[in-house]
């Protein structure tokens, strides 16, 4: 399913909901205080409404991206989120044109050490 179609005079292009989720698991693992994504709730979820998902990462119809994080020990939750946020509707909006309408994290994990 495409989450955005842009027309233009020379045809239409199209982007789907995984090119969504592909640049927001990236850019949440780019993050240092981010030690993973955890898979694990939104594939369920994901697997029964039919959005498009990776292993962290569900888009709802409604550009809405809900991210599943696991942090790194030691971190404040809320700047992470609030940076995590901020960071992936900036660079969706600079890879594709797309506005998310929301950006939802949540923390699932807290890891203990420093393997990623």
């Amino acid at each position: 399913m495409a989450a955005a179609e842009i027309k233009t005079s020379l045809g239409v292009i199209s982007i789907s909901e995984q090119v969504l989720v592909t640049i927001a698991r990236d850019t949440a693992l780019q993050i240092n205080e981010v030690m993973s994504m955890d898979g694990r709730y939104s594939h369920g979820i994901s697997s029964v409404i039919g959005d498009g998902d990776a292993e962290g990462v569900r888009v709802s119809l409604r550009n809405i991206i809900d991210l599943y994080i696991c942090v790194k020990h030691g971190m404040r939750i809320p700047a992470v989120a609030l940076q995590l946020q901020e960071t992936v509707k900036e660079n969706i909006f600079q890879y594709t044109g797309i506005t998310v309408a929301e950006v939802n994290v949540n923390v699932q994990q807290i890891v203990f050490g420093a393997a990623r």
